[in-house]
């Protein structure tokens, strides 16, 4: 799953556990399978490098502002 793509939200919405582990062999199976339905997530690639930077750049100011308290 990628990160910061709604798949928490996705996830809880569908009612849908995540971070199961399958096999190759079972992923080829839910693959194959006419009556699984599959969802895919795209994101901007612009936009996540953006959101994910802005995100860094605050966990660094809280970190440094907490140090120095």
């Amino acid at each position: 799953m990628s990160p910061k793509c709604g798949t928490q939200t996705i996830s809880k919405h569908l009612r849908i556990p995540l971070n199961i582990k399958y096999s190759q062999n079972e992923i080829k199976n839910i693959l194959n399978d006419t009556e699984v339905k599959k969802v895919i997530v795209v994101r901007d690639v612009i936009d996540r490098f953006y959101s994910g930077f802005i995100e860094d750049l605050d966990r660094k100011s809280t970190r440094l502002n907490s140090s120095h308290a």
